[in-house]
């Protein structure tokens, strides 16, 4: 399978915070904020059992070409544990709406929905959230997002480069939402092995 720059995998990193159930609604927004994000880097696994340092000079893409083309819809099935030994699978899409504006500034919305299942006892959650890009792709910035329960009323953010190297690392913003919550987050690029690259993002 063809690409312009090597792999990039995904991961993310939540903070090390105990959610409570009432707490449940902040879990899953955060979630959905990140997967909104990793959804759009996408690669081709390079396969093989050998693991090889990847060459630290290679250049990764963070956003592909037509990442933030309007009707560009990806659709990702997760399975995965918690701490208790549960068991859930979740399916997460995303798809690129029409340019409009968010916090008085151009921007583009991802609209995103997150379907969360417990395997053991059929428990059902289903999130649905819009994330906003400026749509100047040599200045990339994240807004913010809007749902039925929270929305950023306030952000200070910074550009996500367009392209970026094992060892890259910077802030994506802070935001406030129209609770009083606050969130950071930022991102970095890891070792993949054998050509690849890990991006992970950190959400405080």
């Amino acid at each position: 399978m063809s690409k312009l720059l090597p792999e990039l995998k995904q991961s993310y990193m939540a903070g090390k915070r105990r959610f409570r159930p009432t707490n449940m609604g902040k879990l899953m927004k955060k979630i959905l904020v990140l997967l909104t994000a990793l959804i759009f880097i996408t690669g081709c696994s390079s396969g093989g059992d050998s693991v090889a340092p990847t060459d630290p000079s290679t250049v990764f893409n963070l956003f592909p070409p037509g990442s933030f083309t309007p009707g560009n819809t990806k659709t990702t099935n997760y399975t995965g544990t918690d701490t208790a030994g549960g068991v859930y699978t979740a399916t997460f899409s995303a798809q690129v709406l029409t340019e409009s504006t968010f916090l008085g500034v151009p921007a583009i919305p991802v609209l995103g929905q997150l379907q969360l299942t417990n395997t053991a006892n059929g428990g059902f959650v289903s999130v649905i959230l819009t994330s906003y890009y400026s749509p100047l792709a040599s200045d990339r910035h994240y807004l913010g997002v809007s749902s039925n329960t929270t929305t950023t009323v306030s952000s200070v953010t910074s550009a996500i480069p367009q392209t970026a190297k094992i060892g890259d690392f910077g802030v994506i913003g802070k935001y406030t939402d129209n609770a009083g919550d606050i969130d950071i987050q930022s991102w970095r690029i890891d070792d993949g092995s054998n050509g690849n690259a890990d991006i992970v993002y950190y959400l405080l």
